[in-house]
């Protein structure tokens, strides 16, 4: 096993993170040995839904637990580690490790993803694809939150009689909560 590396950072030492293998050994060091055990959000320059990840119980605050449960979580997920250190926007599908069921469902997340953007190189998954899939995916039917709002049903017959219904029963919009006198089913 390699040495670990620590370099000198205004006058502390501090364990350089250079690969997936340092990041592997991150939990060998005490968190009272880390230059903060808590570190302020905001000084951090990274991706947001990155940061949201790592601050479930937004605090504002990332500490060295959650870290260690980030790169845990990526760990279970990646068969190639290599592709952390590259830093780059897009990483090959094949690196999602598809063995365990963690893995299995992300890479098939990916594949749907490049499958509904109609990406080109559907070898890769970038975070833009992502994001564009996110954005567009509350405008699909099958959304998974209940609402089948009629302008998105194809079929004008099916779509007028949900109208129908509506008229009936009354209906709520997208997003809004129920009142008294909308009924909710």
């Amino acid at each position: 096993m390699d040495k670990m590396l620590f370099r000198n950072f205004g006058g502390i030492h501090q364990f350089m993170v250079g690969d997936e293998g340092d990041l592997a050994r991150i939990d060998e060091i005490d968190p009272a040995r880390w230059a903060a055990t808590s570190a302020p959000l905001t000084d951090l320059h990274c991706d947001e839904g990155f940061l949201r990840y790592v601050d479930p119980g937004t605090t504002g605050r990332v500490r060295v637990s959650q870290i260690v449960e980030a790169r845990d979580w990526l760990f279970a997920r990646l068969s190639q580690r290599d592709v952390v250190r590259k830093r780059a926007e897009a990483i090959p599908v094949a690196a999602i490790d598809d063995k365990g069921e963690a893995g299995a469902g992300l890479r098939a997340a990916a594949e749907r993803v490049n499958r509904e953007q109609k990406v080109a190189d559907a070898k890769v998954i970038t975070v833009a694809d992502v994001q564009a899939f996110k954005g567009g995916y509350a405008k699909l039917l099958a959304n998974g939150d209940g609402v089948v709002p009629a302008e998105v049903v194809p079929e004008e017959a099916v779509k007028a009689f949900l109208k129908d219904v509506m008229d009936v029963v009354g209906s709520t919009p997208t997003g809004a909560a129920p009142t008294a006198s909308t009924p909710t089913g």
